[in-house]
């Protein structure tokens, strides 16, 4: 039986602590201030982004991984013993991080990594890699995980409950 590692990135919105329970491994994106750069998961969480906002008034920008990011992770999941990975990636509609996670395959030539365009975002994407992540537990093989992870993505609907409109008007997409 291939033992089967769960890859996705912090876009998920899974708590570090629910993706250590599930054995997932995240992947952080980046996300900028002016001259300042934070990882999440590492040095900046919700509660300290939204002060950061609210003190400069500014949004920020995000970045994807990095193909580099990526291939640690692969590289990381093959050194534990994985045999396969599963990599699920927030919505390419949205994001580079498809691509970058794409291009840190070709470092594994002969490995066995499948990418996955979510089509989804935040909990959507969480939600998938949750589901890939039980089946794998539960001894599924590569197909019956990547086949739970898109029907659960089919399934998803992501609603936004607002609780103010400030910062979409400091994007512009609302007039205030």
């Amino acid at each position: 039986m291939n033992k089967i590692a769960i890859i996705t990135d912090t876009d998920s919105s899974l708590p570090a602590e629910t993706a250590v329970r599930y054995g997932i491994r995240l992947v952080p994106i980046t996300i900028n201030f002016l001259d300042s750069t934070y990882t999440t998961g590492v040095d900046i969480d919700d509660r300290r982004l939204f002060e950061i906002i609210d003190r400069q008034n500014k949004l920020p920008t995000t970045a994807a991984p990095t193909p580099g990011a990526f291939a640690s992770a692969y590289g990381a999941a093959f050194q534990d013993g994985t045999d396969v990975i599963v990599c699920l990636c927030v919505s390419s509609k949205v994001s580079a991080t498809f691509n970058s996670a794409n291009t840190a395959r070709e470092e594994f030539p002969g490995r066995d990594i499948t990418v996955i365009d979510s089509l989804n975002l935040s909990m959507g994407l969480g939600f998938m890699a949750l589901a890939a992540a039980e089946a794998a537990q539960e001894g599924a093989d590569k197909a019956e995980v990547v086949s739970r992870a898109l029907e659960t993505g089919k399934r998803a609907h992501t609603y936004v409950l607002l609780s103010t409109l400030k910062y979409l008007a400091m994007e512009g997409g609302w007039a205030s």
